[in-house]
């Protein structure tokens, strides 16, 4: 017999599970309404970061002290290494903009505007590292040899699944990258909640006057400025457009997308538990002869028994 080299692997996806929903409610709490609660959304979003933190750390470990020195001259393993410190560094510079973010925590606002410039783009650059991680995963799943370890039709199951997976991870990164763009200060405009709130309450009371005149009076009295003020901040086409909404409710398609591949890594993860198991009872010759043809037949395969969760064949994608 042998240990399994992941034994508490499916309790680590789900763990990663739960930092997914953390992204999806924190994004939520970022609108504009009664759900409103930046702060909240802030430090979901931080404790979810230091969560996939966590997992990219253990991984790192986990492959450096099995291979040392050579983790990054096996392709599989390299690859695997790369993912990880794609994800170790992005979560770091996203943690940043997220405490960069948090409300109230500026003198003035010149540093306001200039902490939400930095954050902004550390969310850019954070979310650029999910991508990036999932170009790394790609390349690992392009290792066919790790499915064909995995007895039965297991190993299809979870190459489906995986493929799956970082199909989610990889739209996950784009809707991330997009909406954070959008959080840039500098696409701020008229239809800034706060002023577009303000007008639509004074435009709903004075929808019998045709005179845009009085409306505009009507609004340098609310803010307590200029008429020529006034008239800046009143819409010039039809389309009144909120950029920074737009981009929230991209993070919060983003964040649905990471909680799908976290939810098909927890199935896949648990269909590696239980074939790792298989292998730990019967032993290879049990694995069936059309596994065990396939993986002989291999001319990357050096004839050591193997098991399906050998190495760090895990496919995390976060």
């Amino acid at each position: 017999t042998r240990d399994s080299p992941y034994p508490y692997l499916p309790c680590m996806e789900l763990v990663l599970v739960l930092a997914s929903l953390m992204f999806v409610v924190g994004s939520f709490c970022f609108l504009p309404g009664p759900w409103e609660d930046i702060r909240l959304g802030d430090i979901l979003f931080i404790l979810g970061s230091f969560i996939y933190l966590g997992k990219s750390v253990i991984s790192i470990r986990e492959l450096c002290g099995t291979h040392g020195s050579h983790v990054l001259k096996v392709g599989e393993h390299g690859a695997d290494f790369f993912e990880n410190v794609c994800y170790f560094v992005a979560c770091i510079v996203f943690t940043a903009g997220c405490v960069l973010w948090w409300p109230g925590i500026y003198p003035d606002k010149h540093a306001h505007l200039t902490g939400q410039i930095i954050a902004s783009w550390c969310f850019i650059v954070g979310s650029l590292g999910f991508v990036v991680a999932s170009f790394c995963n790609a390349m690992l799943l392009s290792k066919s040899k790790m499915f064909r370890l995995i007895p039965g039709r297991s190993g299809e199951m979870v190459y489906t699944l995986a493929f799956t997976s970082l199909l989610f991870s990889q739209l996950g990164g784009v809707f991330f990258t997009t909406g954070s763009y959008m959080y840039r200060p500098g696409f701020n405009n008229h239809c800034e909640r706060h002023i577009r709130q303000g007008w639509s309450e004074i435009a709903a009371s004075n929808a019998k006057f045709d005179n845009v005149t009085v409306i505009i009076s009507r609004l340098a009295n609310e803010f307590n400025i200029t008429a020529a003020a006034a008239e800046k901040l009143m819409p010039q086409t039809d389309w009144c457009i909120d950029v920074e909404s737009y981009g929230t409710w991209l993070y919060i398609v983003g964040s649905c997308c990471y909680l799908v591949q976290s939810l098909l890594y927890y199935v896949i993860a648990i269909l590696k538990e239980r074939a790792d198991g298989k292998y730990a009872k019967d032993g290879s010759s049990s694995s069936g002869d059309s596994d065990d043809e396939s993986v002989m037949s291999n001319d990357n395969f050096d004839g050591s028994p193997m098991g399906p969760l050998e190495g760090d064949f895990r496919q995390f994608n976060k």
